[in-house]
């Protein structure tokens, strides 16, 4: 640990200047610590914090305050700061991620899975090493608020989905899912009952069975999502 022994600092400190961190992962090849966190008004971030680094926070961000108001007259990231892999603005308030190393979808291998709040979808980083080459995303269309993202053991990516009535749905590559039986489809339920909707999503009714492609990803890794009302 840097700080072990620092008179004037916790000894459990391994990087600073973080803002908000909501997602930790590590790196199924390298073994690094990828983290990504809440920037203010825009400017949240995916980092690799080494020992002793400095992200730059409160001194320097690429969000705004709340209000509007600036939050640093700087212009360009310090370089004595470490700077983000990647970040969003507008902020889509990142929450959970995961770097897939499943069998189940082989394109999948070596991204890195990030759930948005805010924005109410899940995204996925394509990587060059440490550089995010592509972003791409998925379930925007079903308006949930994606709280947590796992890869299972049976090479399925589980979302959590953060609502009233919160939900695991089970993402799996399209031709894995028509082998199963219709019981273990995704996401695939009855209308919830009257007097159950969530504050924050609307209605949604039972799973489209007729149409095998689904809208959020183009039938690509998952069955047909549910139908709006």
């Amino acid at each position: 640990n840097p700080f072990v022994g620092v008179a004037d600092a916790r000894p459990e400190i391994w990087s600073y200047g973080h803002r908000n961190p909501q997602g930790m992962a590590l790196h199924p090849v390298t073994g690094a610590i990828w983290t990504h966190e809440h920037g203010p008004r825009g400017g949240d971030e995916v980092s690799i914090p080494h020992a002793g680094d400095n992200h730059g926070w409160p001194v320097f961000s690429y969000g705004t305050e709340y209000s509007g108001a600036k939050i640093t007259d700087l212009d360009e990231h310090p370089p004595e700061f470490a700077r983000p892999v990647y970040q969003w603005t507008p902020s889509i308030a990142p929450s959970g991620m995961a770097f897939y190393d499943g069998d189940g979808i082989a394109e999948w291998q070596g991204d890195l899975f990030v759930g948005a709040l805010a924005d109410t979808s899940l995204r996925r980083l394509t990587l060059d090493g440490e550089k995010v080459v592509r972003e791409e995303t998925l379930l925007a269309d079903m308006g949930l608020r994606i709280r947590d993202v796992e890869v299972g053991p049976d090479g399925a990516l589980y979302v959590l989905t953060d609502e009233d009535d919160g939900e695991i749905l089970r993402i799996t590559a399209a031709d894995d899912v028509t082998a199963r039986s219709r019981s273990a489809r995704f996401p695939c339920r009855s209308p919830r009952p009257a007097g159950r909707r969530s504050s924050r999503s609307p209605a949604r009714a039972g799973c489209s069975r007729a149409k095998p492609a689904c809208r959020c990803c183009g039938g690509r890794w998952c069955h047909a999502p549910r139908s709006r009302r």
